[in-house]
């Protein structure tokens, strides 16, 4: 999968079951990347600025992506978290 951050000159090539770490040093920018794909998950109004990709086909980021923001306030009863998480854990 790619995901296309508008601002940041390369894509982010996402690799299937490997965890992908980004560091991002300016934090207006990290700020405005944090919410805007929370508001995605979630399916609230948010800013065209990010776009998940799957060969040319854009993909709904609200299906694929499993964003823990607040690892102390885990639901672990969760219905995602049971399904994507817990299973590549164990």
């Amino acid at each position: 999968m790619i995901l296309k951050i508008l601002g940041l000159e390369h894509d982010l090539v996402i690799e299937e079951d490997l965890a992908s770490v980004v560091e991002v040093t300016d934090r207006k920018f990290f700020q405005n990347f944090i919410v805007n794909i929370s508001r995605m998950i979630k399916g609230e109004e948010f800013e065209d600025v990010i776009t998940l990709f799957d060969a040319d086909n854009p993909l709904k980021i609200e299906k694929e992506v499993l964003m823990v923001l607040d690892i102390l306030n885990l639901n672990i009863n969760d219905r995602k978290i049971k399904k994507d998480l817990i299973p590549k854990l164990q």
